[in-house]
């Protein structure tokens, strides 16, 4: 259905309705004042050449329509701060986009079946169709896990062939494995084996864990120029705690630490910095806050970015995308070494610690299970070792919020960036 556009009377204190069957999501009514708290403009719409604000949003009662818009000529006593171009032209695009969004998604419905039966794609791409097309294969990954998990118990014991059987004691521990795995994320988690070798071929292609964008290039970096907002104006004004927000490729260490900075003759106080997006998308997003013009300040900061600049930055990048990459096997690191990539990297050293140590619990498990019958030998040693390396190790990052590296973790560290 497409947008209908209406002139109210004069009586109901609007200037124009928008009606739609879907929602603008980044349309925003405008939000009532108090004693302690500004009002704040509704979006602003640009429409014929005139500017409107959102006032309200209702059902659109005794209509078709999903959702209504209220807009009111702009008031000049707002300052505008991002405006939102509209025509029915270009809604009517937009809902032609979503429809057949819609019909691209229908047509993968059938991987909801194939993979709550065999579990046999990557995990990032059971996540991203997930995300991108809504398709719900989270839960489709724990059917799989019960079915095949459940095929592995009635069906193992049954099994005279060595090999076959020895496939069937695989299949079963990748279950065990992927439901610890699927407790602990938000993601729809795949075939282990499948994802192990879908993220090598993205590595050995340079593409990311889910087959998008390829390994960026300093011409990617020198074309994505910084973005910087401030929100002391407009209708985010007194909502937040900083005044400055930067949009950025690359983590600055310019715009990191408690140390003052200056930027076109201000004076900021850095205070966090949040990840958005991946590859191509990747977005630092750092937020300032404003200090008194006469606090010195050593650094400062500009977001046109020299090549020499460049050539500082990017290898970071690169040290940090490979972290990342190798975000599993850094989860046997010394717990020294898991702490400063945690530090230098955004590395989450409790989530990847916890699951090497649930990993190798399941696998010294079924070594011991398949070594019950036999006299006592390395075998059983090295199981039993690491069986309580393990559960030490989930004790520490469960109980005492530390991250605990295995014996195992010498054979990573070469592969690691060298601070």
């Amino acid at each position: 259905m497409q947008d209908r556009i209406e002139t109210p009377t004069p009586e109901s204190g609007y200037d124009l309705y928008i009606y739609s069957a879907l929602e603008k999501p980044a349309w925003r009514a405008r939000q009532g004042g108090s004693r302690t708290q500004a009002p704040h403009p509704g979006s602003a719409i640009s429409y014929e050449d005139r500017m409107y604000e959102v006032i309200e949003i209702d059902g659109a009662p005794n209509t078709p329509y999903s959702y209504r818009y209220m807009l009111r000529i702009w008031e000049d006593r707002f300052a505008i701060r991002q405006v939102f171009p509209y025509s029915l032209e270009a809604a009517h695009a937009a809902t032609r986009q979503l429809v057949q969004h819609h019909k691209e998604s229908e047509t993968r419905r059938w991987a909801v079946y194939w993979f709550a039966l065999t579990s046999l794609l990557p995990t990032p791409v059971a996540t991203r169709w997930q995300r991108e097309w809504g398709l719900p294969m989270r839960v489709a990954s724990m059917i799989s896990i019960c079915v095949l998990g459940v095929a592995a118990i009635v069906f193992g014991p049954g099994i005279k062939n060595e090999f076959l059987l020895h496939v069937v004691l695989f299949i079963s521990f990748e279950q065990a494995v992927r439901f610890l795995w699927w407790m602990g994320s938000t993601e729809a988690v795949g075939s282990l084996t499948v994802t192990a070798w879908w993220d090598f071929l993205m590595m050995i292609t340079g593409r990311d864990s889910e087959g998008g964008e390829k390994r960026l290039t300093a011409t990617d970096f020198e074309s994505q120029r910084d973005e910087v907002k401030h929100v002391t104006i407009g209708e985010d004004a007194g909502s937040k705690p900083w005044d400055l927000e930067v949009q950025s490729m690359l983590r600055d260490p310019v715009l990191l630490g408690p140390s003052p900075v200056r930027y076109f003759g201000e004076v900021y106080r850095p205070l966090k910095y949040t990840q958005e997006g991946v590859g191509i998308h990747r977005r630092y997003v750092f937020h300032l806050k404003k200090l008194d013009p006469a606090t010195p300040a050593r650094r400062e900061y500009t977001p046109q970015r020299t090549k020499e600049h460049l050539a500082r930055l990017i290898p970071y990048e690169r040290a940090r995308d490979k972290v990342h990459a190798m975000a599993f096997l850094c989860g046997v690191l010394p717990s020294e070494q898991q702490m400063a990539l945690a530090r230098d990297y955004d590395y989450d050293a409790g989530l990847w610690c916890g699951r090497t140590a649930k990993l190798m619990a399941i696998s010294a498990v079924t070594q011991l299970w398949a070594l019950h019958s036999e006299r006592i030998g390395p075998g059983h040693l090295v199981g039993a070792y690491f069986l309580l390396e393990s559960a030490y190790r989930l004790i520490a990052v469960h109980v005492r919020g530390v991250a605990v590296g295995s014996v195992l973790g010498w054979l990573v560290v070469p592969f690691l960036p060298k601070k």
